[in-house]
């Protein structure tokens, strides 16, 4: 199992650590953010949104960190978009830096004399009237003291781009993902996601012990939730979308009712409450078998 990558650093003292995290807000458009050609939040959904994501386990290396801005229609009904971009659409994204230790993971108003400050900002300019769709890129720079860990991610996977009936090979994928959420198998769902909860507890190496029991025990806790998957898998009306310089792929849905969402959409029994998983595949070098990334 490759979480016996951790044991090592179960012993070692990492007194502190910068999480980097990607604040987002936007007005009368749709949208993705994309950190390194690989998207942290896609929005199509009614209403604004304004929250924020840890970045970390986006960024693999010291140098420019690439951040990608999509811009669409506003979704003003449960089936129906606006026909282009309006002159107020925009977004604002902002990097913020803080210090973690072990002391304000115990106490979060600890903060070891250090705290949270605004590392770099972007505002989208206006668009032009009548378009629809807009792309912006900033970007930001970190030294190599930023950055006290170490994943591979997508950097070292095969190029997709030309795989011969690659959008029915992740097609089955989903389908397999599917059977084991339905079945509740703890074991292969556990395989499934073991590379990403990986490289969230590597991109933060000052409390791997906190982290590996945590995520233990959501794993655990989120398959024994019984699910009802509402959407049919129909290759008609599922888009394969490439990121990360195409070594990343996903399915989004071209349905109205789910349109640029993944097409996995779920209702817990109890709550009735709808939930997507979302996920992005990448084939390791050398494998011939996608596996989730992120």
């Amino acid at each position: 199992m490759r979480m016996e990558k951790l044991k090592p650093l179960l012993e070692e003292n990492n007194d502190y650590g910068w999480v980097f995290d990607l604040a987002y807000e936007h007005s009368n458009c749709s949208y993705e953010v994309l950190v390194n050609d690989v998207p942290i939040i896609t929005f199509f959904g009614l209403g604004n949104r304004s929250t924020s994501e840890y970045i970390n386990k986006f960024i693999m290396k010291p140098g420019i960190q690439q951040i990608t801005i999509r811009m669409y229609p506003e979704k003003i009904a449960d089936t129906q978009f606006k026909a282009c971009l309006e002159e107020d659409s925009k977004m604002k994204i902002t990097v913020r830096k803080e210090i973690r230790t072990p002391n304000n993971l115990k106490d979060p108003d600890f903060i070891g004399g250090v705290g949270e400050w605004e590392y770099h900002s972007f505002e989208t300019p206006r668009v032009k009237e009548g378009q629809r769709y807009a792309e912006f890129k900033t970007s930001f720079e970190l030294k190599a003291e930023d950055i006290n860990w170490n994943i591979v991610g997508w950097s070292e996977s095969e190029d997709l781009r030309q795989v011969p009936k690659l959008k029915q090979e992740v097609l089955a994928f989903y389908k397999m993902y599917m059977q084991v959420i339905e079945k509740r198998d703890a074991q292969a769902y556990a395989r499934m996601v073991e590379l990403p909860n990986l490289d969230e507890i590597l991109s933060e190496p000052w409390h791997v012990k906190e982290m590996l029991d945590a995520t233990y025990e959501s794993v655990a806790e989120d398959i024994k939730i019984k699910q009802k998957f509402i959407f049919p898998l129909a290759e008609d009306k599922l888009e394969l979308k490439y990121y990360g310089e195409g070594r990343v792929v996903t399915l989004v849905s071209t349905d109205p009712k789910s349109y640029g969402y993944s097409p996995l959409i779920a209702r817990e029994a109890e709550h009735n409450f709808p939930m997507a998983h979302t996920f992005y595949l990448h084939r390791p070098k050398g494998s011939k078998e996608l596996e989730i990334i992120r």
